[in-house]
């Protein structure tokens, strides 16, 4: 995009007229010196260097600090007001950039040890244990026993009455 296009998508995302301030913030020179200066304070912060970031990602958080910090845009001193501008949205992405390149640094480092095994389960069955269980069992085979006899004497006496 040329430095018409940015302006105009931006304008009119904002809704706003065009003037001085917006003219330069959002002008193709300004996009360039953000995009020196993350490099910069990536290579700083990090020891790694990085290509240029996205355009559109820059322009959403130049219009996000454009939007929020209006007392930066209706001010005479249009330099001072882009110079605060960059400032915020330079320290917010370099912030951004750091992180990402800390978090793909972990996941290289991660991804390069082979993951440890977890161990055997351990059974938490506890049969065998239980002293209830097998007493209930016992019991039960008494009672069994029980009913069992008590058909037989019953049997028996009816055998005698039949023969009576």
């Amino acid at each position: 995009m040329n430095m018409e296009e940015h302006l105009q998508k931006s304008l009119l995302l904002l809704n706003i007229e065009q003037n001085e301030t917006n003219t330069l913030y959002f002008s193709i020179q300004n996009i360039t010196i953000i995009q020196n200066r993350l490099r910069n304070n990536a290579k700083r912060y990090t020891g790694y260097n990085i290509s240029n970031q996205s355009c559109s990602d820059i322009l959403v958080c130049m219009q996000y600090f454009y939007v929020n910090y209006p007392q930066l845009t209706i001010t005479n001193n249009v330099q001072n007001n882009v110079q605060q501008l960059d400032e915020l949205v330079i320290k917010d992405l370099t912030v951004q950039i750091v992180t990402g390149i800390k978090q793909h640094l972990a996941y290289i480092k991660s991804i390069k040890n082979l993951p440890e095994p977890l161990e055997y389960g351990k059974s938490s069955n506890i049969k065998g244990q239980n002293s209830l269980e097998f007493q209930s069992t016992s019991l039960q085979s008494q009672s069994t026993n029980n009913v069992t006899d008590t058909n037989v004497d019953r049997y028996n006496e009816y055998q005698k009455m039949r023969l009576k």
